[in-house]
C-alpha cells in the first residue's frame, strides 16, 4: 500500500533505496510473527526473542539487498509499469 503511495515518477531514488531498505525489515518481522504464531511452542519471552535474534541477520540481508535493487532498477520499474499503466488504462481514477 505504501509502494503505491510512492508512485510519483519524480520521486527521489534515495526514498526509493530508504523505503526499501525499511520495507525489507518489515516483511522479515511480519513473517517472524506468523513464526512465532505457527511455530513456537510455548510462546514466551525467551522464545520470542530467540526466533527474533535467529532471523536478525536474514533480516538484514533482505533489507540491504532490496535497497539495492530499488536503487539499480527501481526508477526504471516505475516507468517500466506506468507504461503498462497507460497502455493498458490500468487504475483509472473514475471520480
Amino acid at each position: 500500500m505504501v509502494s503505491g503511495l510512492m508512485l510519483k515518477k519524480d520521486i527521489a531514488t534515495w526514498k526509493l533505496v530508504l523505503w526499501g531498505f525499511l520495507s525489507g525489515f518489515i516483511m522479515g518481522w511480519i513473517m517472524d510473527i506468523y513464526y512465532i504464531i505457527g511455530f513456537v511452542n510455548p510462546i514466551s519471552w525467551q522464545s520470542v526473542l530467540t526466533s527474533l535474534a535467529a532471523s536478525f541477520y536474514f533480516d538484514v540481508v533482505h533489507a540491504i539487498f532490496t535497497a539495492v535493487l530499488l536503487l539499480l532498477v527501481g526508477k526504471r520499474w516505475i516507468k517500466l509499469f506506468g507504461n503498462y499503466q497507460r497502455k493498458y488504462d490500468l487504475f483509472k481514477n473514475n471520480n
